[in-house]
């Protein structure tokens, strides 16, 4: 799925909600206004996704990357990564309920060079640090993770922004958009935190 498969399908989920407001209406006016707020979050999130296509036109080159990184970021269904490799024209996002997991799912079509997780700390997350000493890892808070992408040419953006914000951050600064934005069990937010997770980590190019 690519960036404009993500603005479909929000365009699709706002024709729903539309029709939501259809039928909002008949129950009372506190329902229409609830259903309302919905569509317009739904076409916030299309918009800003149109934008970071829009100004990705006028960008510079793709960043190049030289190293296979797993960034991860903490979600509903558990935890979900992104993966860096060269190899690939955009990062692939990958998910599961247990850290060990994600991880091990992904080592099994991959040579991982580095692991980088992003998460406030966790003794799921210190008890596999514990067990994988061979594995090079990386692990900080998503305050710290933010700051290290910004430092390393993104714009300044904070873990507490929106993730429109986040993404359109990521993108403009020549990052190409993961394969996929949200899934079962994890949002557009927790994608775009384990994008960053494994930027924070490279080193600058």
């Amino acid at each position: 799925m690519t960036q404009f498969d993500d603005i479909q399908r929000l365009v699709r989920l706002a024709r729903r909600r539309l029709a939501d407001v259809d039928i909002a209406l008949a129950v009372s006016t506190s329902a229409a206004s609830k259903a309302l707020a919905e569509v317009a979050e739904v076409v916030a999130q299309a918009q800003a996704l149109l934008r970071a296509a829009d100004e990705g036109l006028g960008q510079p080159e793709t960043v190049k990357i030289t190293q296979v990184v797993l960034g991860i970021s903490p979600a509903p269904i558990g935890w979900v990564g992104v993966i860096r490799d060269p190899q690939a024209p955009r990062p692939r996002v990958v998910a599961g309920e247990h850290l060990g997991e994600l991880i091990e799912s992904a080592r099994e079509s991959l040579r991982l060079d580095v692991v980088s997780i992003g998460t406030e700390p966790s003794p799921e997350v210190d008890l596999w640090v514990e067990t994988q000493p061979a594995l090079r890892h990386h692990v900080q808070t998503p305050i710290e993770i933010w700051r290290g992408v910004s430092n390393r040419g993104a714009a300044q953006v904070s873990a507490s922004d929106q993730w429109q914000n986040r993404f359109a951050a990521l993108t403009g600064a020549g990052h190409p958009a993961p394969s996929l934005l949200s899934g079962i069990g994890f949002a557009e937010t927790h994608v775009v935190d384990a994008y960053a997770a494994a930027l924070a980590w490279s080193p600058p190019q």
